[in-house]
């Protein structure tokens, strides 16, 4: 089987995520429209959102601010 590991933005593989674990999102992919998906579903990942509006991929890789306090909790 050859199946491509996600990153997420905030630093883990997606299939450790508590929302992909659940079927609700399909991975982190960092878009707009993914975004607003996840919050229409009342699922909203804010440190995805703060990527996306950043134009980041990961957080602790690319983003001065890390870590904020998106990650606390």
């Amino acid at each position: 089987m050859n199946k491509k590991i996600q990153m997420g933005a905030c630093g883990i593989c997606c299939s450790m995520c508590g929302l992909y674990i659940k079927n609700i999102c399909t991975g982190c992919i960092k878009t707009k429209k993914n975004v607003d998906f996840l919050k229409s579903i009342n699922a909203n990942c804010p440190v995805l959102e703060c990527a996306v509006n950043k134009k980041i991929d990961v957080c602790s890789k690319s983003c001065k601010k890390f870590p904020c306090n998106k990650f606390n909790g």
